[in-house]
């Protein structure tokens, strides 16, 4: 029975080492190690696996994918409708922040503006080629762009 114990404390430190768990040298009972294992393996694969991949995949996304999401306006201008598509267009063109009912103008599968839009104004903010904002923009006092 020695050998099943070793294997069992064996494969318990694995796990102490796959999911970067330190208890400090206490030992635990047989109901708190499975409590535990019940508590970490969950967060270890999200944390390790499924948000990794999900944001590869969401970087990746096709520029006419990110399109069909948002709400077509005029001259390249697309409003932000949901949520979802927010999240999006944060993490594909990698701008922050962008929230629900903000305008982005995308032309040539990047993104050259943002619109932000109140009740009794509106800012644009264009974006560099290399992904930054416009470091103090300057623009005409009334614009019609269009949104």
């Amino acid at each position: 029975m020695r050998t099943g114990t070793n294997i069992r404390s064996a494969i318990w430190r694995a796990f102490l080492r796959w999911a970067r768990l330190d208890f400090g040298g206490r030992k635990l009972t047989a109901r708190e190690r499975w409590s535990v294992v019940a508590a970490a393996v969950p967060a270890v694969i999200r944390t390790r696996y499924s948000r990794p991949a999900r944001t590869w995949l969401l970087t990746k996304t096709p520029t006419w994918m990110v399109t069909r999401c948002l709400e077509r306006h005029t001259h390249y201008w697309y409003r932000v409708p949901t949520l979802a598509a927010a999240e999006l267009v944060r993490v594909r063109f990698d701008f922050w922040p962008v929230k629900v009912g903000d305008h982005v103008r995308i032309q040539a599968g990047r993104m050259t503006a943002i619109a932000y839009t109140g009740r009794t104004s509106s800012e644009i903010i264009y974006i560099l080629p290399n992904g930054e904002p416009e470091p103090d923009p300057v623009g005409p006092r009334l614009t019609k762009s269009g949104l």
